[in-house]
């Protein structure tokens, strides 16, 4: 009888051991299952932020591109009423680029003494085409508008355009911006030649432009 017992038991422990190793080799399995679904996931969510991010900050960029350039036109409608008779707008030329040229005009609508931005813009980027860029006649008329040292020597212009490379090129704003803009642009007198301008506006170009009412 107790022979029995004991082989019993010994049997029973033996069958228990089995069924912890079992267990436990059912819970590595289960664990790496989980590992790879965890994997899989984390491969498909990758690609979404991979899709959707630049995307979503090329909307951003594009936005403050948009908002940079009115804030432009806001400042220059407000230094038009110091110049000459409220009808000239200030143009500060520098270099041989339209780039370099808005720049220069930017710091000076931002110059403490002119006061009219709270801080000199730039495009996001600012490098290759993706730079903020102003446009104006051939012929400036000349000394008559303030300049940051309480003189009126700033050349002056009645007319300009300014324009950026926005990185939605289908954006149906920058299409209708460059129709609103394009009396501004040609060969007639006081028009701003189409030469100033690298590339030419040309229908759906992808940039965003801003000038005068």
């Amino acid at each position: 009888m107790i022979k029995f017992v004991h082989t019993v038991n010994f049997k029973l422990i033996r069958f228990v051991n089995k069924m912890k190793i079992l267990n436990f080799r059912l819970k590595v399995a289960f664990t790496l299952i989980e590992l790879l679904i965890s994997i899989a996931i984390l491969g498909i969510l990758a690609g979404v932020i991979a899709f959707v991010v630049p995307g979503y900050l090329k909307d951003a960029r594009d936005a403050q591109r948009k908002n940079d350039l009115q804030q432009i036109q806001k400042a220059l409608e407000s230094a038009k009423n110091d110049c000459l008779a409220a009808t000239y707008y200030p143009i500060v030329p520098s270099g041989s680029t339209a780039a370099e040229a808005f720049n220069t005009t930017a710091d000076y609508l931002n110059n403490p003494a002119i006061s009219l931005m709270g801080e000199s813009v730039r495009d996001p980027k600012n490098t290759g085409l993706s730079v903020y860029t102003i446009h104006y006649p051939a012929t400036l008329a000349e000394d008559i508008c303030p300049d940051t040292s309480g003189g009126k020597t700033t050349d002056g212009s009645r007319v300009y355009v300014v324009r950026a490379l926005l990185e939605i090129s289908n954006d149906p704003n920058a299409n209708n911006s460059r129709t609103s803009c394009s009396g501004k642009i040609g060969s007639g007198a006081g028009q701003i030649p189409t030469t100033s301008f690298n590339p030419a506006p040309a229908a759906n170009d992808g940039y965003f432009y801003s000038c005068p009412d």
